[in-house]
């Protein structure tokens, strides 16, 4: 019951997070893109060198077209997991400084 609803509420949330730290780091991630949890970071960095530092802080994705970063989470994903991986988002943010 109210599964949907609540897939899209968490993606309205890992959206404003990400929006967030866009707004932090604009020389590092140009856009937010996507749609309910599938969402796309353009990089304003090589995005093979953001996932690499990703990957090392313990988060996998994957790339797109235009110097994107996938992100699509499980329809299952909490808000605990979506601040876990905003978190590690933030921190290779820092890193690419």
């Amino acid at each position: 019951k109210d599964f949907f609803n609540n897939v899209k509420k968490k993606g309205e949330f890992f959206h404003e997070g990400l929006k967030k730290i866009k707004d932090k780091y604009p020389e590092i991630i140009e856009e937010v893109r996507g749609i309910g949890l599938i969402k796309g970071l353009k990089m304003s960095v090589d995005n093979d060198e953001f996932i690499e530092k990703l990957m090392n802080n313990k988060m996998l994705t994957i790339k797109a077209s235009d110097n994107v970063v996938r992100l699509f989470p499980p329809l299952i994903v909490n808000n605990e997991e979506l601040n876990e991986a905003l978190d590690k988002i933030e921190k290779t943010c820092n890193q690419m400084k």
